[in-house]
């Protein structure tokens, strides 16, 4: 897929390596928000560093 989509304001682009941060940002913010609500694993098994 190489073609941009364009909706009203939204536009759908190709996922790419440059997207990353923010999908792992977004991804993140929602696990954190599930914990919040459903804290099903022990929190000493969190991971507070980034993994390379």
């Amino acid at each position: 897929m190489s073609a941009t989509t364009v909706t009203g304001s939204t536009s759908i682009v190709p996922f790419a390596e440059e997207h990353l941060d923010a999908a792992g940002a977004l991804l993140a913010a929602r696990r954190r928000e599930q914990r919040r609500v459903a804290p099903g694993l022990d929190p000493r098994y969190r991971i507070h560093r980034a993994i390379a």
